[in-house]
């Protein structure tokens, strides 16, 4: 039986290899749907076969035959391989024997894979695509496929260009070529939807959201815009402490350092604000803020020096001089202009600009008819940031910048964000307050009103006024329509506009209108009549009176009325008393005149109490002067006051003590002394210290200190102490006092230096002499004869007077001497620099050329 088996399916097999070559034949003569429905026969009856499943599929390649068909041939050639695969070895050696080895068959499904590669190729449908790759993975096409596939893919992504498309790609296609550029593409619209309206919230959520997309930065740059656009310190540091790692931090730090340099000194920056991270280029900044630079020609060209002669910038065409001393330089190269650093790096460049100012390390800065605003350390190590456009004008209106276009004002943060556009006459700033001026009416805002326009929020500008007053630095009076307001300095509405009438009382303000009376500071109540001198209030409720003490202590007189500048007048039944303060009185009989005097400094001092011809003095203690009749009272001071009689002028003190009698006239020098007259001479009184120098001056003595006095004759003047030592004979045009017990006294047209604590002359013959002090002991140059030199009060003389031009040149921590010395037969100008001890550091030599373009004709 199984013999029979073995044999019948030879006999089938052969069937088969025949069925296959007729098929064949049956082709090559057209006759195609005879060799399908033989094929078609055989196939059914041998399944194992792996021929007619070959020349089945290539029935389905012949493109005459109307059921051609590219997926059936693949279907054909796939099946024919795997039945070769399964084949035993006696099969396996016939189909070799006729023609239909596994070479073949691979042949043919490598052709078929390539004709419906170029199908697809032609469609350019990632679907069919990914079919070809899905069906065909062993085709030698396949990698090609992929890769248009993954064209197509991004093709179709970018054409319809949303995050789903691109979010699709980047999920189903991660190792296509376009991967990198579909993330970019799919980040940038993330980004920019996310971000679309342009607000504070929307760019922190997405900075949250987002840690890792490549638009961090430009996320937190709008942020910066708008948080550090407010330029408060407290905005500043929340910036740099929320984004500490950012570039834009590196920016913020920048303008919080300047914040503090506008209050104390640079190197204490680090330890005020410990917990930011400052950057190497700003610790490098503080480390040599103040250091001086200085110019210097070397062959044709300008070159910035160190005082240790350390070459800082080379090869400069011009310096601007107004930029010398600061810690940045506006400098001329030989390709441009440029903004640099003391450590010689540029942080502006521009073919063309004009140096304007600067305020609070904001630089502004003309460049081809427009105001450009730099702030020094802001800018990026690459060069960006920091620029403002100022259009054309511009100033700082803290904590905005005031802009200039066609003619009117607008307002733009530091962060260069619009605040309020350009339509207003003027715009500037008054007690922490901005004012905007338009049409002669000025309307009045603090500045975190405008805060939401940062984040494009709209602000609602206070209504304008028509005038504006301060009343003090807390307090601003306002007028609209003829009604007034009041508010605080940060506009807390104090009075609402009404039409009544504020005054500024001497504590707060009083509103008057139609006969009442509000003074907040004095009574919450609604007064009839009010008013004030300096110590006292008088207020009316009604019938009733009520008097204050600096609006504290409260008294309730039948009536009372201002004395002068400082007392008042209490009536209470029959009785009256003078209140000079709330616990000093006198009392005042009730047919008697009470008068107060003015001193020379119009206070009251004194009072009189006058009945008849009868005249008592009462000081400002209250206390009663046993007098004897006079005629006149001049006070001098609290202190001291002058009594006049028909025959005599005497000097008391305050308590009624008499200093000086049968003098001509005196008046107050200091609190503790006075100038005598007498037979027209002049004298001095000290009483405390018991000093008196006898009148024997013809002119008023003048007071160095406690204990020298300058006396002049009618030509001469000289220095005595207050012992009546003579000093310095009377021999000399003019005394003037210096510093340091140093004097300058003149004459014959010469100035000469006198040293009052070793009293002896220090220098002499001196023409003529300038102050050239910034910080330190105070300091001269001076000339003597031809030549200037420099004398300073605590050394003497530092450069002896050789030079024909001595300048005071460097920072306050790096001072340093430029002296000149210029041959004029040479035309040569030797420049020698000198430190403040006077020690030579080193020199320059220049022609009439390189010192007219290092120092300018009008150099002094």
């Amino acid at each position: 039986m199984h013999r029979f088996l073995v044999v019948c399916l030879l006999f089938i097999s052969f069937i088969s290899f025949g069925q296959a070559k007729r098929a064949q034949s049956l082709m090559e003569k057209q006759k195609y749907e005879s060799a399908f429905d033989l094929l078609s026969n055989g196939l059914a009856k041998d399944t194992t076969s792996a021929s007619i499943p070959f020349v089945l599929a290539k029935l389905y390649l012949v493109e005459e035959w109307p059921q051609h068909q590219l997926d059936s041939a693949f279907y054909f050639s796939v099946c024919s391989l795997h039945k070769y695969d399964l084949l035993d070895e006696k099969h396996l050696d016939r189909h070799i024997k006729d023609g239909f080895g596994k070479t073949r068959l691979l042949r043919l499904k490598k052709h078929i894979d390539s004709l419906v590669f170029e199908v697809v190729k032609q469609r350019g449908k990632e679907t069919d695509y990914q079919k070809f790759i899905d069906r065909h993975t062993d085709a030698s096409e396949l990698d090609s496929a992929i890769y248009l596939r993954n064209e197509q893919a991004y093709l179709t992504a970018s054409t319809i260009n949303t995050l789903e498309s691109y979010k699709r790609f980047l999920n189903k296609y991660l190792k296509a070529a376009d991967w990198d550029k579909a993330n970019a593409n799919y980040q940038k619209i993330l980004y920019t939807e996310s971000t679309l309206n342009g607000r504070l919230q929307a760019y922190k959520a997405f900075v949250e959201a987002h840690p890792s997309s490549p638009y961090l930065g430009n996320a937190i740059d709008h942020i910066y815009d708008i948080e550090v656009g407010r330029n408060t310190i407290s905005a500043i540091l929340g910036f740099v402490m929320e984004y500490p790692n950012s570039a834009a931090s590196f920016k913020a730090i920048g303008l919080l350092y300047h914040k503090h340099l506008a209050q104390t000194e640079a190197n204490s920056f680090a330890d005020k604000y410990p917990k930011i991270s400052i950057s190497d280029s700003l610790l490098q900044v503080i480390k040599i803020q103040k250091k001086t630079m200085l110019p210097v020609w070397s062959g044709s060209y300008y070159q910035l020096i160190d005082l240790e002669q350390k070459v800082i910038i080379d090869s400069l065409v011009s310096v601007d001089n107004t930029t010398i001393d600061r810690d940045f330089l506006a400098v001329e190269t030989l390709s441009e202009l440029a903004l640099v650093s003391k450590s010689g790096d540029p942080f502006y460049e521009s073919n063309s600009f004009s140096f304007e100012g600067e305020e609070q390390g904001f630089i502004f800065l003309k460049e081809k008819g427009r105001t450009i605003i730099i702030n020094k350390n802001t800018r990026m190590p690459n060069g960006s940031g920091g620029v403002v456009d100022g259009g054309e004008e511009a100033n700082l209106v803290e904590p905005f910048i005031s802009y200039k276009a066609n003619g009117f004002w607008g307002l733009k943060s530091i962060t260069g964000l619009n605040v309020l556009g350009a339509t207003y006459d003027s715009i500037w700033a008054e007690n922490s307050l901005i004012f905007l001026s338009l049409k002669e009416k000025v309307s009045i805002i603090i500045p975190s009103l405008l805060y939401p326009a940062l984040d494009k929020q709209s602000v609602d500008v206070t209504s304008p006024f028509t005038d504006y007053e301060w009343l003090t630095d807390r307090l601003l009076w306002v007028e609209k329509n003829e009604k007034e307001g009041l508010f605080t300095a940060s506009l807390e509405v104090l009075v609402p506009l009404s039409k009544h009438q504020i005054d500024l009382a001497g504590k707060g303000w009083s509103v008057s209108k139609k006969g009442s009376i509000i003074v907040p500071e004095f009574s919450s109540q609604s007064l009839t009549y009010y008013i004030e001198n300096e110590g006292w209030q008088i207020g009316h409720i009604k019938d009733s009176v009520i008097v204050k003490y600096n609006y504290k202590q409260v008294f309730a007189p039948t009536s009372a009325s201002l004395l002068g500048s400082s007392a008042i007048i209490m009536h209470k039944a029959d009785s009256a008393y003078v209140y000079l303060t709330d616990s000093i009185k006198f009392f005042k009989p009730l047919n008697h005149v009470v008068k107060p005097l003015l001193s020379q400094a119009n206070e009251v001092c004194y009072y009189e109490v006058i009945e008849g011809k009868s005249k008592t003095l009462i000081n400002s203690s209250g206390q009663k002067l046993d007098l004897n009749e006079y005629d006149k009272v001049i006070p001098l001071s609290s202190s001291f006051f002058q009594l006049e009689r028909s025959n005599s002028i005497q000097l008391y003190s305050s308590s009624g003590q008499l200093l000086l009698d049968d003098i001509d006239g005196s008046s107050l020098i200091n609190d503790s002394t006075i100038s005598i007259l007498k037979d027209q001479q002049f004298g001095i009184i000290q009483p405390r210290d018991s000093v008196l120098i006898e009148p024997r001056f013809a002119k008023k003595l003048v007071p160095i200190s406690d204990s020298l006095w300058v006396v002049s004759s009618s030509k001469s003047s000289g220095l005595i102490s207050s012992k009546g030592n003579q000093l310095v004979p009377l021999e000399f045009d003019d005394i003037s006092v210096w510093t340091n017990g140093i004097l300058f006294l003149k004459k014959d047209l010469k100035w000469h230096i006198y040293d009052i604590k070793n009293t002896q002359f220090v220098e002499s013959g001196i023409v003529s002499y300038s102050s050239i002090t910034r910080n330190g002991s105070p300091k001269i140059t001076f000339q003597k004869g031809v030549g200037i030199g420099v004398f300073d009060s605590e050394r003497g003389v530092v450069l002896k007077p050789t030079f024909t031009n001595i300048v005071l040149k460097g920072t306050t921590a790096e001072p340093y001497y430029r002296a000149e010395k210029y041959v004029e037969e040479a035309g040569l100008h030797i420049m020698l620099y000198y430190d403040m001890e006077g020690e030579q550091l080193f020199q320059n030599i220049l022609d009439e050329v390189a010192y007219g373009a290092l120092y300018g004709i009008s150099e002094e």
